[in-house]
């Protein structure tokens, strides 16, 4: 992302972004990991089933990927992409910095809208600092598909 005087944002700092309530743009999981094909987009709409990974899980997934501050552990948003056929598909996922709602259990299906820190770097996660997020019923296709160019 970029400051209003053009030069580029911190990695991991808030986007300066449209105001809360204006439109986002909606993505998939996989969108968030390519900033280049979204220039200047920030705030952004994203389906996918959220994960509350318990503290041993927690600890197992900071093993494999760099994060600043442990909260953004606490919830994940993922999907799975396909390549070929559902044996192959692999997960996609975001992480989502906001308290915890109640009533949300892992493998719930989400709309989540909110900002996007796109990772800084190859092998860091994108991250969701959330605005608004609810539950919805399960899409007719939960796979993504791997873009093919």
């Amino acid at each position: 992302p970029e400051l209003a005087d053009g030069n580029p944002a911190a990695p991991g700092s808030p986007p300066p972004g449209a105001p809360p309530g204006g439109p986002a743009t909606l993505v998939n999981l996989l969108d968030l990991y390519y900033p280049e094909r979204h220039h200047g987009i920030t705030r952004v709409e994203v389906v996918g089933r959220v994960m509350l990974p318990d503290a041993a899980q927690r600890a197992e997934m900071k093993k494999h990927m760099p994060v600043d501050d442990d909260r953004d552990l606490q919830m994940v948003l993922y999907r799975y992409c396909v390549m070929c056929c559902a044996a192959d598909a692999s997960p996609v996922f975001a992480l989502l910095r906001k308290q915890q709602p109640a009533g949300l259990v892992t493998d719930d299906w989400v709309k989540v809208t909110g900002h996007w820190l796109p990772p800084a770097g190859l092998g860091d996660p994108a991250i969701l600092e959330l605005e608004r997020i609810e539950k919805i019923p399960a899409p007719k296709d939960p796979y993504l598909s791997a873009p093919m160019k």
